[in-house]
């Protein structure tokens, strides 16, 4: 229900929201109820909840399939196109913020866990996607850093961990491990085109040398098991970068048989439409400050 409570307090003024607070001019980035923060309006989680958490319960064949063919072509990836993920009961099981388990690491490079924004757990694959509405790709993991609290030595900085190739190990590995012959797909959602962290991954040689070292693996075996020269050839044509006003027009181009489920459709284009209005109100806010 947050699409209801977004809506209760936004006004048309986009960033100027019921109960506000203003500082030097600027409008809080929250919208407030009482005096109290109750939704920050940049929350990629609210914005997660509110698109897919409700296209999940329309037909799959109508937004999906075509959402897919954007980036990855149906006589490629067969795979992904296979009638049973997106048909029959089946298709595709939306998986949010789920945790992928943890993997072992050698002494003083141990790691968190990492917690995938959107899981779709098909018959065939499974697409990890990260979603991104102000934060950028981060570029490191803090376990990469050097530590002498805890006597860790750190990694080299060349081969530190961005959040693109982390979510790449984490979702190849889990998806292998649990369905022989599923494949693993990995698409990032962001209001901005793709970043240099995510386009160097086009070069298989690239996710091969940030995840097959010393630093990742207690059993170079495994590794080599996972990730062979042919698999990180094949990530590198599995992996996928969207925009939110991609998303926009795809869904816009989207017609349903229901008269409902199209009604739930336009409810989502609306909503989609005041948040890409309202990241460029505030990057052009920024603009005006930094000049």
């Amino acid at each position: 229900m947050t699409i209801i409570l977004e809506r209760e307090f936004e006004r048309e003024g986009g960033l100027r929201a019921h109960g506000s607070k203003y500082t030097d001019g600027k409008p809080s980035p929250y919208i407030m109820s009482g005096g109290s923060s109750i939704l920050h309006r940049f929350s990629e989680d609210v914005l997660n909840a509110n698109v897919f958490g409700i296209l999940r319960n329309l037909s799959l064949e109508r937004w999906l399939r075509p959402l897919l063919s954007l980036k990855f072509q149906p006589t490629i990836h067969s795979e992904l196109h296979d009638d049973r993920n997106f048909i029959g009961s089946n298709k595709f099981d939306f998986q949010f913020w789920k945790e992928l388990p943890i993997p072992k690491r050698p002494n003083g490079h141990e790691e968190g866990p990492t917690q995938v924004d959107l899981l779709l757990n098909g018959v065939t694959v499974n697409i990890s996607f990260e979603l991104k509405f102000d934060a950028t790709i981060s570029p490191c993991i803090t376990t990469d850093e050097p530590d002498t609290s805890c006597s860790r030595e750190g990694t080299p900085q060349e081969y530190w961990w961005d959040q693109v190739i982390r979510n790449i190990e984490r979702g190849h590995i889990y998806t292998v491990s649990r369905g022989a012959g599923k494949r693993f797909y990995f698409s990032v959602i962001s209001m901005e085109p793709p970043s240099l962290i995510f386009t160097r991954y086009v070069d298989w040689t690239q996710i091969r040398r940030k995840i097959v070292n010393r630093y990742r693996w207690i059993d170079q075996a495994d590794a080599e098991k996972y990730f062979d020269e042919e698999t990180c050839k094949k990530l590198t044509t599995q992996i996928a970068w969207y925009t939110w006003q991609e998303i926009y027009d795809e869904l816009a181009r989207t017609r349903f048989t229901s008269d409902v489920e199209e009604r739930f459709k336009i409810d989502v284009l609306q909503y989609l439409d005041s948040k890409i209005k309202l990241y460029q109100e505030q990057r052009d806010r920024s603009a005006i400050d930094v000049v």
